[in-house]
């Protein structure tokens, strides 16, 4: 895990680039639609203690699922954890040691969730799963319809999952031309993880956010996207270097 100066040291290399004329390439995300229903981890096949993530990831490619999106942290040596969600899905399947332990379900409301992606990172020593997704209406509306980009904050530990909170993304999204390419960067939710988008004609927003927890509550702090870019990750974002781009 990164040092608690990690942040401080890649923003303050980012102001080399505060002077730049342009916010990189632009990069437009494709709407997706295959499979549009949320299908149980019954009907998946899970089981619990047996099936593994990449069994897991097979079996969803199978079902025609599109948008696979999946995160991996170790909590400590003994034990490390996987998450695995795909489009219009309304829950998020959990792997310890790589093995299916359980779903948790999210709360969309009326949004149908699409176009996901997740984070795991350390608040202490628990560790939290944030599950960022989107209303596809909004992505394929010009009308502004839709229901705004929100993360899912859930705890972890041996007993289970608890809900902790819920970051809405509306005032962000609507000053930024809407939300593509969601992009998390690191692991420590104390020291802060930084999130970057795209607006949905593909440009970089101009400012990325930094994401820490505490007393019960997940907050986002904005920071210019150049002053992020100081961060390697960040930087080849930008330039239109996007992993895992469908």
């Amino acid at each position: 895990m990164k040092s608690k100066n990690t942040i401080k040291i890649l923003l303050a290399v980012g102001f080399i680039l505060s002077n730049a004329s342009c916010y990189g390439a632009v990069v437009k995300e494709q709407f997706r639609l295959a499979n549009p229903g949320s299908i149980n981890r019954n009907d998946l096949g899970f089981v619990k203690g047996e099936t593994t993530m990449e069994e897991a990831e097979t079996i969803m490619q199978e079902k025609q699922m599109t948008g696979i999106t999946k995160d991996e942290f170790a909590a400590s040596p003994e034990k490390a954890y996987g998450f695995i969600t795909a489009d219009y899905q309304t829950r998020v399947h959990v792997f310890e040691n790589f093995r299916y332990r359980e779903s948790v379900e999210l709360h969309p409301n009326s949004a149908i969730p699409y176009g996901f992606a997740l984070r795991a990172a350390a608040v202490g020593e628990k560790v939290m799963l944030m599950a960022l997704y989107r209303d596809p209406i909004a992505q394929v509306s010009r009308r502004g319809n839709g229901n705004p980009p929100r993360i899912d904050a859930f705890l972890l530990d041996d007993k289970g999952i608890s809900r902790a909170s819920t970051l809405s993304f509306e005032r962000i999204a609507k000053e930024n031309g809407g939300m593509s390419f969601p992009l998390f960067v690191g692991y420590d939710l104390s020291e802060g993880v930084i999130f970057v988008a795209r607006s949905n004609e593909g440009e970089t927003w101009k400012n990325a956010y930094i994401l820490r927890y505490g007393r019960g509550e997940l907050r986002a702090e904005p920071i210019s996207v150049f002053v992020a870019a100081g961060c390697p990750s960040i930087l080849s974002y930008m330039n239109g270097k996007i992993a895992n781009r469908p």
